[in-house]
């Protein structure tokens, strides 16, 4: 669609987004034009697509009802569709869900800039993958309906090998005496391997399925890859804040996808509990299906399941043992909360969500993953890249904070002075791929 777009009827400039602005559709030259013009309707007819072919699936599970019904979502969806290539304004949403008062004051305080291209990226496509859950919460017989679970199920299948060599080289590292500095080093390989585990996003492969992982990410090889591509590594400013005589130390992972990702989170942080890291992991999850593969409490419960039924031996003793911790609570999952299934920056949440934010705050260190939390993080404002992240993240900082994205918005700080520059003269198109990746840390300050 981006190709024949009718800029002057819709009123977008041929130009990349400016410095200091939030990103918008409103800009042809940026992504969040290409998201919201490509991407998003391409989405919504894979879905319309899946949910044709696997009708008589879902009715067998759902019932009689759910034939007339899934016949109602799927025009619906359709009608989505056509409303965001036609940059219609967003609807207030039906119903009187929990969080249906927040998504519907946001739409009117936004207006008249509350159409698909004018308001924030961030809103815009938040408000897409929300109401296509209204849509479902509109019927009888579908409301628990997730209309992504079976690509984030066949990735998982797909990340379960790769998984089992990891699980067993750390291990191998963790089964002998270590010095501080061997676990230091480990550690900063691990953390790296869980972020590239986020390169595994539905949601960038435009749902289709992704390819398998076939190569155990902490080999020496693979690590150096990695590092090739980390732009900005603060691995080391996380292990020193960790590695303290602190205790009772709590760490909070606001998870991002499914799949390989989290299963690379929980050997992360399998590995913070056994070296004494932290005493407690929260793990807080999504409410509702969201950027296809993001983790909802049963896509947590789901994955711990499947490595429970697996014929590979490493991966059965690894779901015994986290759900140990899950029972003793070493680990925990946080009851999830709407305000990640918000359109809202993470610098509104002292006001918007005060009992989240005072949650987080109890934490010794909270680690955001992936790009829509690096996006809320730092606005959805396309900074000077060499902007320092303490100043991007506007004041947000309940605690140490620790960011892990591979890039793949427009959008970034931290970087050196002529970096980014570089980076654009080898691909135009590095800050979309998903190639590179960031670990980003700020230490909280202390009160005055």
């Amino acid at each position: 669609m981006s190709d024949s777009f009718d800029v002057t009827k819709y009123n977008i400039a041929n130009e990349h987004t400016p410095l200091s602005e939030q990103l918008t559709a409103h800009y042809k030259k940026s992504y969040a034009f290409y998201t919201m013009s490509t991407r998003v309707p391409i989405i919504l007819t894979t879905i319309i697509d899946r949910l044709t072919r696997e009708k008589d699936n879902i009715n067998a599970k759902y019932g009689e009802l759910s034939k007339d019904e899934l016949k109602q979502c799927i025009g619906e969806i359709s009608k989505l569709k056509y409303e965001v290539q036609t940059d219609k304004e967003m609807r207030e949403l039906p119903g009187n869900e929990s969080d249906q008062y927040e998504w519907n004051k946001l739409i009117k305080d936004i207006a008249p800039n509350n159409t698909y291209f004018s308001a924030v990226w961030l809103y815009s496509e938040c408000y897409v993958y929300r109401r296509l859950k209204s849509i479902f919460e509109e019927t009888v017989s579908l409301k628990d309906f997730d209309y992504f679970e079976q690509p984030k199920e066949i990735e998982l299948s797909k990340s379960l090998p790769v998984i089992s060599s990891v699980i067993k080289s750390v291990q191998e590292f963790s089964s002998v005496f270590r010095t501080s500095s061997e676990i230091e080093e480990f550690f900063c390989n691990l953390l790296k391997q869980d972020l590239w585990g986020n390169r595994n996003d539905l949601s960038i492969t435009l749902g289709e399925e992704i390819e398998a992982n076939t190569c155990n990410p902490l080999d020496k090889a693979n690590i150096e890859k990695f590092n090739s591509d980390l732009l900005i590594d603060q691995t080391h400013d996380i292990y020193k804040c960790l590695n303290i005589d602190k205790e009772n130390k709590i760490v909070d992972v606001i998870c991002d996808n499914s799949g390989f990702e989290l299963l690379s989170d929980l050997i992360l942080c399998d590995f913070i509990i056994h070296h004494k890291l932290a005493s407690k992991i929260r793990f807080r999850v999504k409410t509702i299906p969201w950027f296809i593969s993001d983790v909802t409490s049963k896509d947590f419960y789901y994955t711990l399941s499947e490595l429970e039924k697996s014929e590979d031996e490493t991966l059965r003793e690894a779901s015994n043992k986290w759900k140990k911790y899950l029972e003793n609570g070493q680990f925990v999952l946080e009851p999830a909360h709407h305000f990640f299934t918000s359109a809202y920056e993470f610098y509104k949440m002292e006001r918007i969500a005060p009992d989240l934010y005072q949650s987080i705050a109890e934490s010794y260190l909270a680690i955001f993953k992936g790009d829509l939390n690096y996006r809320k993080l730092l606005g959805d404002i396309n900074w000077n890249p060499t902007s320092d992240f303490r100043t991007a993240l506007n004041n947000f900082q309940p605690t140490n904070l620790c960011a892990m994205r591979t890039v793949k918005a427009d959008l970034i700080c931290g970087l050196k002075p002529g970096q980014y520059e570089d980076l654009w003269e080898m691909d135009e198109k590095w800050m979309t791929t998903g190639q590179y990746g960031v670990i980003q840390f700020v230490e909280k300050k202390s009160a005055a």
